[in-house]
């Protein structure tokens, strides 16, 4: 009459927070811990890291737009887990795919959910991979955004027309 809350790996101790007597409606909703909510994103091959990007994985989530008229980015959540890479929650079938998933669902607080629902709505969505070792501590730049001056030398201006000098 119990059900896996996580997974349980043979020959660790079997602790009470791993087990749970609430039946799973699926193999996905039971895999969404309390206070998460599961939001899907559309992805690419730029977006998705190649297809590196699969359930389990880590990810930072960037939002690319338009601030004060001119192209921007900013990261609009971090360390979000991988739920699934084209409605594969299983790291096998994803890697016999061989190909791009066109939707990752991130598992995600709901404030963080709102974000990437609007950020999609009105604009590019983009995931950068972390590594297995990354504990997703520290700064990454989370809500700072970078626009087109922030990829220029200090003190060059914007190539672009220039404005006339004064009769000749």
């Amino acid at each position: 009459g119990l059900y896996s809350r996580s997974l349980i790996v043979e020959g660790q101790p079997l602790h009470r927070d791993f087990i749970t007597n609430i039946r799973p409606n699926s193999t996905v909703t039971s895999k969404i811990r309390e206070g998460q909510i599961a939001v899907t994103i559309y992805t690419d091959v730029q977006s998705a890291g190649e297809g590196w990007v699969r359930p389990g994985s880590r990810v930072d989530v960037l939002w690319i737009s338009k601030y004060q008229g001119q192209p921007a980015l900013s990261v609009i959540v971090q360390n979000a887990e991988v739920l699934s890479a084209d409605r594969q929650i299983d790291i096998k079938n994803v890697l016999s795919m061989g190909t791009v998933p066109a939707t990752v669902t991130l598992l995600v607080s709901s404030e963080d959910a709102n974000r990437i629902q609007l950020a999609q709505s009105t604009g590019k969505l983009t995931l950068n991979l972390r590594g297995d070792a990354d504990s997703g501590k520290g700064d990454r730049g989370a809500g700072a955004i970078v626009s087109l001056p922030d990829l220029l030398p200090r003190g060059s201006a914007p190539a672009g027309p220039s404005a006339p000098s004064g009769p000749k």
